[in-house]
């Protein structure tokens, strides 16, 4: 009759198939059943598919069987069948009932279970799916205590650099109420030195300060579990940044108050070529004075601030060691247009042009290389930052190495005390 002939693969596959479409059921019954029947069934197909076909018809039946299958629930779960695309051979985290992980049990068919389509983690793909789900689920409800446990999990996961770059999607966070928002729809809020104006509303601040602030205090935050740097890499916006560049979508294209600024040319190679053949010393000092020459002034005072400024409300965390000592330096003249333009064009010969600048030939503000990084300065209404390195400034490229702030009758003295205050001295 055949009964010692080996069942042939379309067979078993057919019938894990048509287990996975039964109703699971939660009577013990039916798992010890299956806890039985599975690992038999496993074992079975693992073997046919070691074997070779009888004819190419079998081979070709067999092969569209396990194709339809991987869209099928066939992995056995404990509780009852899912589909490979949520499942993964291993995980550090517990997500069930959203994606499972195959049991120790079935640890040894891995190979069958891989070519299902079963992961041996879980990917970032499917991670953000289940934030996504989560969020359909309950559209603008807060999660319950569960699921938001494991939501803070899942989004520790993802920032984690194994699952970077992330998939180019929309990714949701809880807010504050525990309700799932899309990341940048959310803010974080690395600016504590605003805590108390931002909760208090307009009573800690005056004017346009207080109308941002009120206007930022609406905004919806980051679940306080969410570390900042875990958000930012999720897609949230950090408070200080959306303050600083609060009238585009980034400071670094440009807008009204706030403008991506810097020198242009390949600076990190110029300005070491400058450092080579113009020795530190004096001589530095006599520069500075032929570029305020340059600009007109009549009037120029060197002063050596030894201080440590306060480093808590700035632009960025990473200019924290740019608060002090520092050599400051005022002139009575003002920048015009073309003097930053010239500034920004390294070694340029628009100076050469001039015949009455004094230091046409000098190195002039590219001097200051020799001191800092981070040079910065004021002009009229306008406090401008350059890093050569884009190691420092909040936004800071290769492209735009540099920012140019307009403070006067705007709220960033406000808003950044701590950044602003050395500039009185001068």
């Amino acid at each position: 009759f055949g009964w010692q002939k080996p069942v042939n693969l379309y067979a078993l596959v057919t019938q894990l198939g048509a287990l996975g479409a039964l109703d699971s059921s939660s009577e013990m019954s039916y798992r010890q059943t299956m806890a039985l029947a599975v690992p038999t069934l496993y074992r079975s197909i693992d073997t046919a598919l070691a074997s070779p076909a009888p004819d190419a018809a079998d081979d070709g039946a067999s092969e569209a069987a396990l194709e339809a299958l991987r869209e099928q629930p066939c992995i056995w779960v404990g509780s009852g069948f899912v589909r490979p695309a949520v499942t993964a051979l291993v995980s550090p985290l517990s997500l069930q009932p959203h994606l499972y992980v195959v049991s120790a049990d079935l640890q040894s068919f891995g190979s069958l279970l891989r070519r299902l389509g079963v992961r041996d983690r879980f990917g970032s793909s499917q991670l953000v799916r289940l934030l996504e789900d989560l969020a359909f689920r309950h559209a603008s409800a807060p999660l319950d205590s569960a699921s938001l446990e494991m939501v803070l999990s899942v989004v520790q996961q993802l920032a984690s650099p194994q699952h970077q770059p992330l998939p180019p999607t929309q990714i949701y966070l809880p807010d504050t109420a525990c309700a799932m928002v899309v990341a940048h729809e959310l803010l974080f809020d690395d600016t504590p030195w605003l805590s108390d104006s931002l909760a208090g509303g307009q009573q800690a601040a005056g004017g346009q300060a207080a109308s941002i602030l009120s206007s930022a205090s609406k905004r919806r935050r980051v679940h306080p579990s969410i570390a900042h740097e875990t958000a930012a890499r999720l897609g949230a916006q950090s408070l200080r940044l959306w303050l600083l560049g609060r009238n585009a979508d980034t400071f670094a294209l440009g807008q009204e108050n706030v403008e991506a600024f810097g020198q242009y040319e390949s600076l990190t190679s110029r300005l070491h070529n400058i450092l080579e053949l113009y020795a530190d010393g004096v001589g530095i000092l006599h520069e500075l004075i032929q570029n305020s020459d340059d600009a007109g002034a009549t009037e120029v005072s060197f002063i050596f601030d030894q201080a440590q400024h306060g480093d808590q409300s700035l632009l960025s965390p990473s200019m924290r060691e740019w608060q002090g000592p520092a050599l400051c330096v005022f002139n009575n003249a003002q920048f015009t247009p073309r003097d930053l333009r010239n500034i920004c064009s390294i070694g340029s010969n628009a100076k050469l042009a001039a015949g009455n600048a004094t230091g046409r030939f000098g190195l002039g503000f590219n001097a200051v290389y020799h001191f800092t990084d981070v040079p910065s300065f004021i002009s009229g209404s306008h406090l401008v930052f350059f890093d050569p390195a884009a190691q420092f400034l909040p936004g800071a490229t290769a492209n735009n190495p540099g920012l140019k702030i307009k403070f006067a009758g705007e709220s960033f003295l406000e808003q950044f005390p701590d950044q602003f205050a050395p500039y009185p001295l001068c």
